[in-house]
């Protein structure tokens, strides 16, 4: 599957990118890692404010 759109903090697009990220670890989980590897996967999916809150 393609990389999702950064998530940049929308509420109106998390209802899109929340079921494009899940799809993507599931279909390329064995491509993209363990739980600590998905994990930075979705981060690095994440526009640099949201990943600010993120690790707070």
């Amino acid at each position: 599957l393609p990389d999702p759109e950064k998530f940049t903090g929308s509420t109106y697009k998390f209802d899109t990118w929340l079921p494009s990220i899940k799809a993507k670890l599931r279909v390329d989980s064995p491509i993209i890692g363990d739980e600590i590897a998905q994990f930075y996967y979705i981060y690095l999916n994440l526009d640099s404010s949201v990943q600010s809150i993120v690790l707070l």
